[in-house]
């Protein structure tokens, strides 16, 4: 199976710009990852989005994937 043939139709994807590893049919206008899973540049690129995300969740006082705060089971209190 070639990463760069649209699954749906089968003919060549075009690279979605600012996104190298995302290939786009335009007669489907469905998107699918080039990259083959579980190769290194795949689990770099899921490494550093998730980095991404604790950095916001840190910058907003949200906890991380480590320390998740579970805002379902915290109980909420008033002070007055």
């Amino acid at each position: 199976m070639d990463l760069n043939l649209c699954w749906s139709c089968e003919r060549p994807g075009i690279p979605v710009a600012g996104h190298a590893w995302l290939r786009k049919c335009e007669h489907c206008d469905v998107a699918w990852s080039s990259q083959p899973p579980g190769s290194s540049a795949e689990r770099d690129r899921v490494w550093q989005l998730g980095n991404t995300h604790d950095k916001i969740a840190a910058r907003y006082h949200l906890g991380n994937r480590r320390d998740m705060i579970d805002h379902a089971t915290v109980k909420l209190s008033s002070p007055a």
